[in-house]
């Protein structure tokens, strides 16, 4: 499995190892967003899902979907939500670092 990232015009693929993922399971799947670090994030700045939603181009109905793994974030979404937020580390709390 690959990942893609494209920063800048520049295109970056890491190859995700991924043997163990059981404790990053949900009961939809693989869990690719730290739901609870994600919405304390968002409360400590005062950010509704809404706005959150709109800063990245989707639905608040999207956006909940994305927020509890019933659908994935997309890389760009990752990294607009990212940088509006403030999150340095967002492997952390997209849990990236775990897949690799």
């Amino acid at each position: 499995m690959f990942l893609t990232i494209t920063l800048k015009g520049a295109k970056i693929q890491i190859n995700l190892n991924v043997k163990n993922i059981s404790s990053l399971k949900s009961k939809r799947g693989v869990k690719m967003v730290d739901t609870n670090k994600l919405k304390s994030i968002m409360a400590l700045r005062g950010v509704t899902q809404k706005e959150a939603a709109e800063v990245i181009g989707i639905t608040a109905t999207s956006f909940s979907y994305k927020l509890h793994n019933k659908s994935e974030f997309v890389s760009s979404e990752v990294l607009a939500l990212s940088d509006w937020l403030g999150i340095v580390d967002k492997d952390e709390v997209f849990l990236l670092r775990n897949l690799i």
